[in-house]
């Protein structure tokens, strides 16, 4: 038996999405906390433009309302960063939920023979740990993946477009930068 459970080990992303969807999660929920990150992480890549306006002021006349904007598109993105990490957090625990008394359910109907055979450890990890994990991908792995990509391009986006020149000069400076640490950090970790 435990031959072929690790036999069984490889992961079929179709069958995983199979596995949630027999439980029937509330992705009005997904989705919404997803948008939810998306507009955070935007307004967050509106503050550098907004900053650019505030520094180029400095030696004119200080505009309060840029300071304002500022100071407002961080409190709000933070606001609704907050509401997008408890929106996903509830989805998180539903799936859990579902899938755990899924696989109570399903565990109660199994014959006596398989809880001989089967370590009870093995039983009990599966129920808590594997459930745990598939609340991670789906609640923080993925939406946290996609808003940082988002986040990635919009900050190139945005650099491309304050300054062109600078950000080619980053791109070439950059690795070039990594290359010098990168034997630094290896003889770091020797010690």
């Amino acid at each position: 038996m435990q031959a072929q459970s690790k036999n069984n080990t490889k992961f079929n992303f179709k069958t995983f999405m199979g596995l949630i969807n027999r439980i029937h999660p509330r992705y009005w929920q997904l989705l919404l906390g997803f948008f939810l990150g998306v507009v955070a992480t935007a307004m967050q890549l509106m503050v550098p433009g907004i900053a650019k306006g505030i520094i180029n002021s400095i030696g004119h006349s200080m505009d309060v309302g840029l300071i304002v904007a500022v100071i407002l598109l961080f409190v709000f993105s933070t606001i609704i960063g907050a509401f997008s990490g408890s929106i996903l957090g509830f989805f998180g625990e539903d799936v859990v939920y579902k899938l755990r008394t899924t696989l109570w359910d399903k565990i109660l109907t199994l014959p006596v023979g398989y809880f001989d055979q089967t370590k009870s450890g093995e039983i009990t990890s599966r129920l808590v740990n594997d459930s745990t994990q598939v609340k991670e991908l789906l609640a923080n792995s993925v939406p946290k993946t996609a808003t940082s990509i988002l986040q990635l391009v919009g900050a190139l986006v945005l650099m491309l477009i304050m300054d062109w020149r600078m950000t080619i000069i980053m791109f070439i400076a950059v690795p070039l930068v990594l290359i010098c640490l990168l034997p630094i950090v290896r003889q770091s970790h020797k010690v």
